[in-house]
């Protein structure tokens, strides 16, 4: 699918099987504020795109979209980097729904995306993923930077090449709450730093652990060793 969508006209669609959120996206609550007039538009767009017939029903592109949202919706977690939102089925181990934020909560790309393509874009859109780790980077996992260190990183400020890291798994039970994971990450004098915005800490990190980190959220596949 390459169509770009409205935030209006994904949630159009993902009320044809009654979802109340979407994650990433707007809060739907400021939308239907507005009144019926944005979703109107939204159904006619739709319609102009061949994903709704003049009636209303979902033509065959239509349906394929709602099964890709419903995916997404119906996830039990979210790995987010940067503009890049990924939800996983439990029932669809090769591959991943990929939203990509084009304009900044205004509208969407949907993808439906075998894994090995999704560590391919993610390879090459951060340059974290391709970083070669330096001598010492089997010796530890992550430990957090000097006081100093992270103090003068700070004050360099996050560069525009970084990557935001952010891992959600919903809640199990309505009485639990979801686990959420967010970090910075750059590379500084060739070193990889993880900025925790949760505990606002600086961590060195091996490139060996932080791309477990990413295989393990994602769900990738590790390579096997030959005659194992």
């Amino acid at each position: 699918m390459i169509d770009t969508f409205s935030t209006t006209e994904l949630y159009l669609i993902a009320s044809s099987f009654n979802a109340k959120g979407l994650y990433g996206l707007p809060d739907k609550k400021q939308f239907q504020l507005q009144g019926e007039k944005v979703f109107k538009e939204a159904h006619d767009r739709l319609i102009a795109k061949g994903f709704l017939t003049e009636n209303g029903a979902f033509t065959n592109e239509g349906a394929f979209l709602v099964e890709v949202v419903w995916h997404y919706v119906v996830s039990k977690k979210y790995v987010q980097c940067n503009n890049l939102m990924f939800a996983f089925g439990e029932a669809d181990a090769d591959n991943v729904v990929m939203l990509i934020e084009m304009e900044e909560q205004t509208s969407y790309q949907v993808h439906l995306l075998e894994k090995p393509l999704a560590l391919q874009l993610l390879t090459k859109e951060f340059a974290v993923m391709r970083r070669e780790p330096l001598a010492d980077e089997k010796e530890f996992l992550m430990k957090e930077l000097p006081a100093e260190e992270a103090a003068y990183i700070e004050k360099l400020g996050i560069p525009n090449d970084c990557l935001i890291l952010d891992i959600v798994h919903k809640a199990d039970k309505p009485q639990t709450k979801a686990s959420f994971w967010s970090w910075v990450v750059i590379i500084y004098e060739e070193k990889l730093i993880m900025f925790d915005l949760s505990k606002g800490s600086f961590h060195r990190t091996s490139q060996y652990y932080f791309m477990k980190m990413i295989f393990d959220a994602m769900d990738f596949p590790y390579r096997r060793e030959e005659g194992a």
